[in-house]
Protein backbone atom coordinates (compact mmCIF):
# COMPACT_ATOMS: atom_id res chain seq x y z
CA UNK A 1 0.00 0.00 0.00
CA UNK A 2 1.08 3.25 -0.49
CA UNK A 3 -0.47 6.60 1.11
CA UNK A 4 -0.46 9.85 -0.94
CA UNK A 5 -0.09 13.20 0.60
CA UNK A 6 -2.38 14.28 3.52
CA UNK A 7 -4.73 17.42 3.57
CA UNK A 8 -6.01 18.51 6.75
CA UNK A 9 -9.52 18.55 6.40
CA UNK A 10 -10.82 19.83 10.01
CA UNK A 11 -8.43 20.58 13.35
CA UNK A 12 -9.71 21.16 16.81
CA UNK A 13 -7.89 21.10 20.19
CA UNK A 14 -7.89 17.76 20.44
CA UNK A 15 -8.55 16.33 17.56
CA UNK A 16 -7.54 16.31 13.24
CA UNK A 17 -9.33 15.00 10.37
CA UNK A 18 -7.34 13.78 7.62
CA UNK A 19 -7.82 13.20 3.72
CA UNK A 20 -5.51 11.04 1.35
CA UNK A 21 -5.47 8.67 -1.04
CA UNK A 22 -4.24 4.98 -0.80
CA UNK A 23 -2.70 3.29 -3.84
CA UNK A 24 -3.83 -0.63 -2.74
CA UNK A 25 -2.21 -3.76 -4.88
CA UNK A 26 -4.48 -7.12 -4.16
CA UNK A 27 -5.22 -10.37 -6.09
CA UNK A 28 -8.99 -10.87 -6.73
CA UNK A 29 -9.67 -14.17 -7.45
CA UNK A 30 -12.98 -14.31 -9.11
CA UNK A 31 -15.50 -16.99 -10.61
CA UNK A 32 -17.72 -16.35 -14.06
CA UNK A 33 -19.61 -17.40 -16.57
CA UNK A 34 -17.46 -17.73 -20.27
CA UNK A 35 -19.90 -16.15 -22.60
CA UNK A 36 -18.99 -18.17 -25.58
CA UNK A 37 -20.10 -21.80 -23.56
CA UNK A 38 -23.82 -21.91 -21.67
CA UNK A 39 -22.52 -24.18 -19.16
CA UNK A 40 -18.44 -23.64 -18.78
CA UNK A 41 -17.27 -20.85 -15.89
CA UNK A 42 -13.78 -19.57 -16.05
CA UNK A 43 -11.81 -19.21 -12.76
CA UNK A 44 -9.14 -16.27 -12.61
CA UNK A 45 -6.64 -14.78 -10.59
CA UNK A 46 -6.86 -11.10 -11.18
CA UNK A 47 -3.61 -8.32 -10.23
CA UNK A 48 -5.29 -5.14 -9.68
CA UNK A 49 -4.16 -1.56 -8.31
CA UNK A 50 -6.63 0.66 -6.94
CA UNK A 51 -6.75 3.94 -5.42
CA UNK A 52 -9.24 5.25 -3.36
CA UNK A 53 -10.20 7.95 -0.95
CA UNK A 54 -9.02 7.71 2.61
CA UNK A 55 -10.60 9.58 5.45
CA UNK A 56 -8.52 9.77 8.97
CA UNK A 57 -9.56 10.69 12.40
CA UNK A 58 -6.93 11.01 15.32
CA UNK A 59 -7.64 12.35 18.84
CA UNK A 60 -4.93 13.49 20.39
CA UNK A 61 -4.30 15.03 24.23
CA UNK A 62 -3.94 18.92 24.16
CA UNK A 63 -0.26 20.08 24.42
CA UNK A 64 0.89 16.27 23.95
CA UNK A 65 0.54 16.07 20.19
CA UNK A 66 3.32 13.13 20.23
CA UNK A 67 0.63 10.77 21.70
CA UNK A 68 -2.27 10.09 19.82
CA UNK A 69 -4.37 7.72 18.40
CA UNK A 70 -6.57 7.00 15.50
CA UNK A 71 -9.93 6.94 16.03
CA UNK A 72 -11.95 6.68 12.62
CA UNK A 73 -11.25 5.77 9.67
CA UNK A 74 -13.03 5.52 6.34
CA UNK A 75 -12.00 3.93 3.09
CA UNK A 76 -13.62 4.52 -0.11
CA UNK A 77 -16.35 6.43 1.38
CA UNK A 78 -17.25 3.65 2.64
CA UNK A 79 -18.03 2.48 -0.83
CA UNK A 80 -16.73 -1.54 -1.78
CA UNK A 81 -14.64 -1.46 -4.16
CA UNK A 82 -15.67 -2.73 -7.58
CA UNK A 83 -13.23 -4.51 -10.00
CA UNK A 84 -13.73 -5.32 -13.74
CA UNK A 85 -12.24 -8.14 -15.72
CA UNK A 86 -11.50 -5.24 -18.27
CA UNK A 87 -11.23 -1.90 -19.01
CA UNK A 88 -14.31 -2.24 -22.03
CA UNK A 89 -16.37 -4.11 -18.87
CA UNK A 90 -15.25 -0.94 -16.69
CA UNK A 91 -16.56 1.63 -18.92
CA UNK A 92 -19.94 0.10 -19.83
CA UNK A 93 -21.00 0.05 -16.28
CA UNK A 94 -20.02 3.84 -16.20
Amino acid sequence: MKLGSAAVVSLSECEVVLDLEATVSFTANVSYRNPDATWDYIDANLDRTETVPVEVTIGFEPGIHLEYQVTATSVNNGVSIRIYLDDDAKTQRK
